[in-house]
C-alpha cells in the first residue's frame, strides 16, 4: 500500500513541478508578469487540479465544476513585462 501512495505523491510532485516550469517559461517569454511566484502558482492550481477530481468523482454537476474553475481562474496573474502586473502580495491577483 505504502508503495502505491508514494508514486501517487511522486507523480503529484513531478506534476506540480513542470507546472511550475512551464509558467517560469511563461514569465521568460513575457507572458506572465515578472513578480509572478511560480512555485505557489504551481502548488495553488495542482490542489484546485485535485479538488476538482475528488468534486467530479462525488457527483459535482459541470455546471458546478466549471464555476469552480472559473472562480479558481481569477487568481491567475494579470499582465506581463508588455503591461502591468495586478499581483498581490502573495503573488495572485487582487481579483481573488
Amino acid at each position: 500500500m505504502n508503495n502505491i501512495r508514494d508514486m501517487m505523491a511522486e507523480h503529484r510532485a513531478f506534476s506540480e513541478s513542470a507546472m511550475a516550469a512551464r509558467i517560469r517559461k511563461g514569465v521568460a517569454n513575457g507572458e506572465m508578469p515578472t513578480d509572478a511566484d511560480c512555485d505557489m502558482l504551481a502548488a495553488y492550481y495542482s490542489a484546485v487540479a485535485r479538488g476538482l477530481a475528488v468534486q467530479a468523482r462525488d457527483g459535482a454537476s459541470r455546471k458546478k465544476l466549471a464555476q469552480i474553475g472559473r472562480l479558481a481562474m481569477s487568481a491567475w496573474p494579470v499582465g506581463s513585462k508588455r503591461g502591468r502586473s495586478k499581483l498581490g502580495r502573495n503573488g495572485f491577483s487582487h481579483g481573488a
